[in-house]
């Protein structure tokens, strides 16, 4: 595998005659809150188009911290709404100000806007004291909501006086025709960005939608090395005419080149979150529909040839979703992921145990009073089932949380995993990987040190924690994968938010057994959102990344790109000829040779020069203590011959 870095040029584009993209339209009001930014990124993560609107061109945060917005397109200037599939009002300050939301309650267009959003049954979702925008709409009449109470309860009154039927606060979403509240805007995060579908879905599971416009919206979600080379992948794809989304499943060969896809739903949207190779060499996918009007659970078998040979969907009125899915050794399938009870208003893990043609045989579900959700689901030496996920049951927040259950659903244990963030700290765990000694490496995201971060949790077979580990930058970080390096260590991967311009890179960060940084690496343009969603190793030391990236349209294209680990290789090395150590860097880099002549450069992925000095004596020593984080390489003349290598410059 010659170089450390290849991004390959797999943004396919789907060949439908028509196609589709989900349109919201983010209203941001002054002082926006910090939650805006976990509600952008989830809904990028589903394949949203997202534009932003607000009543001036640029946005103040709610502090200092968040960075002021500059909006796509001002309220003043939308004249239909109805070229948007929902409208989001983002959280606003409403503590110590005179009157929340005021710029929006007193502009006339915005109110017009949300009272034809509600008259078109377009959803309209509003979080924390969002209700009182819709109060001044006046499109509260008879309708449920949840929202802050606000002052001696002083937003109720507004809430009751507009005719609103207010159930309370910190209830999971609350979907009552068009409009949707929420509360709780980093605790229930996935949740209510969920909602979005959930209230779209039950507005038109008898209308299908109509979208003729040359935009296509796909992503990778979940992604596996085949037992007999190449890769699987699962996600979205929303290339279809007339309807929204289906799930995608496509192979790869080690090079990232697609060798067949196929898609898999009907009306409405359907996504797969999940892939495995079962014993046989067919793969499974699993994810949710909302072809029924609510969210069910998509189970389907598909050859490794693409073929699809069965398909199943099934759910009860609760909202129901698979997250991951793992074959028994008889074959059978267990599929993990979360329902929700709307009456009693909260969440637990699901499992459903299958026959190996899909078929339902018995379903459980695991929690206690708060909400949990399970996001992976793995099958131990021991043939017992590990289910990772997150709690609200033992804490104020959120905790990262670990299931170990027999093959018949009963529990052996449970545990669960918190650091010491804001707001009682929010951890969660999205992925986790079984080590041949039966230890257990979970990872995901924690408020703690800063708003949020890459979380790694080590613990024993029994679920002791032997260690923990916080990495990212210093704004919002994610983890969706994790997975075992044959050097003892840990690669991690997700996506990194600037501070400020708000958008994301892909984002890869190599732990040793410690659970200490060895490098990290950042992928993505400057001006666009790319997302790292899952990865696989392609031979010890090489490794398949897969996600989205955005396109000029603001919809996402499939991206997948190469990575080989620098930290896998001798140090100081290049070959027989040449050194060039330390690598990882920090401060400086030394390239030493016989017959080393000329300039030696370090050039950024882009082929730009971004540090030079000349050779002297076979040795050149070159300054990259102000260049940022990231993967660079070296050039130099050897012999009268062009040679280069590469280093991971970390901070």
């Amino acid at each position: 595998m010659k170089g450390f870095v290849t991004v390959l040029a797999v943004l396919l584009l789907a060949s439908a005659a028509g196609a589709s993209v989900f349109d919201v339209l983010l209203v941001v009001p002054e002082k926006y809150g910090a939650n805006l930014n976990f509600n952008v990124d989830h809904l990028q993560g589903m394949g949203f188009r997202i534009t932003t609107t607000g009543t001036s061109e640029t946005i103040s945060a709610c502090n200092a911290s968040l960075p002021v917005i500059e909006v796509d397109t001002l309220i003043q200037e939308i004249l239909d709404v109805s070229c948007y599939d929902a409208v989001a009002i983002m959280p606003s300050r409403w503590v110590n100000v005179a009157q929340p939301y005021q710029d929006l309650i007193e502009s006339p267009e915005a109110l017009a806007l949300i009272q034809a959003a509600v008259a078109d049954s377009i959803p309209i979702w509003s979080t924390c004291a969002g209700p009182l925008v819709l109060a001044a709409a006046d499109v509260l009449q008879g309708v449920t909501i949840q929202g802050r109470t606000g002052p001696d309860s002083s937003f109720v009154d507004v809430y009751e006086n507009a005719g609103a039927n207010y159930i309370g606060w910190g209830l999971l979403p609350v979907i009552d025709g068009p409009i949707i509240t929420t509360s709780r805007g980093q605790y229930f995060q996935r949740e209510n960005c969920q909602a979005v579908i959930s209230a779209w879905a039950a507005l038109n599971s008898s209308n299908p939608a109509e979208d003729n416009e040359e935009t296509v919206s796909r992503g990778i979600r979940s992604m596996i090395h085949l037992d007999g080379g190449g890769f699987a992948a699962s996600g979205y794809d929303f290339s279809s005419d007339g309807q929204m989304s289906d799930a995608l499943v496509l192979a790869m060969d080690n090079d990232g080149q697609t060798l067949w896809e196929t898609v898999i739903g009907g009306e409405g949207f359907d996504f797969g979150l999940d892939v495995i190779q079962t014993t046989e060499g067919d793969l499974i996918i699993a994810g949710y529909t909302t072809r029924n009007g609510n969210e069910d659970i998509l189970l389907t078998k598909v050859d490794i040839q693409g073929n699809i040979m069965w398909e199943n969907s099934w759910g009860t009125p609760d909202l129901e979703m698979a997250r991951s899915v793992c074959e028994s050794p008889d074959g059978n399938l267990f599929i993990t992921g979360r329902t929700c009870h709307e009456a009693e208003g909260g969440s637990d893990v699901l499992l459903v145990m299958t026959d190996p043609q899909g078929n339902p045989v018995w379903e459980r579900t695991y929690g206690g009073s708060g909400p949990e959700t399970a996001d992976r689901i793995l099958l131990t030496a021991e043939d017992h089932l590990l289910i990772v996920g997150s709690t609200g049951s033992f804490t104020e927040n959120s905790d990262a949380y670990q299931i170990l259950l027999d093959l018949n659903g009963d529990l052996i244990r449970e545990n669960y995993y918190g650091a010491q963030g804001g707001e009682g700290g929010y951890d969660r765990a999205n992925s986790a990987v079984i080590l041949p000694d039966g230890r257990i490496a979970m990872a995901g995201e924690s408020n703690d040190p800063d708003k949020c971060g890459m979380y790694f949790v080590l613990t024993e077979s029994d679920g002791e924690k032997i260690l923990e580990s916080f990495q990212g930058n210093i704004f919002y970080d994610y983890c969706s994968s994790v997975i075992a390096t044959p050097d003892g260590g840990f690669l991690l991967a997700g996506a990194t938010k600037d501070r400020y311009t708000c958008d994301n890179d892909a984002y890869l960060v190599k732990l040793n057994e410690f659970g200490e940084l060895v490098w990290e690496m950042e992928f993505g343009e400057e001006t666009t959102d790319e997302w790292c969603f899952s990865i696989a190793q392609v031979e010890p030391g090489v490794y398949m990344a897969a996600g989205q990236k955005e396109t000029d349209s603001g919809a996402f294209q499939e991206w997948v790109f190469l990575v080989e680990d620098p930290s896998m290789g001798s140090s100081p090395h290049q070959n027989d000829q040449c050194s060039l150590w330390p690598n990882p860097a920090s401060s400086s880099v030394t390239v030493m040779a016989a017959d080393l002549s000329g300039s030696v450069m370090v050039m950024d992925l882009a082929g730009r020069a971004v540090a030079e000095e000349r050779a002297s004596g076979g040795t050149a020593r070159l300054d990259v203590s102000g260049l940022p984080a990231g993967l660079y390489t070296v050039r130099w003349f050897q012999n009268g011959a062009a040679s280069q290598g590469r280093v991971v410059v970390i901070r």
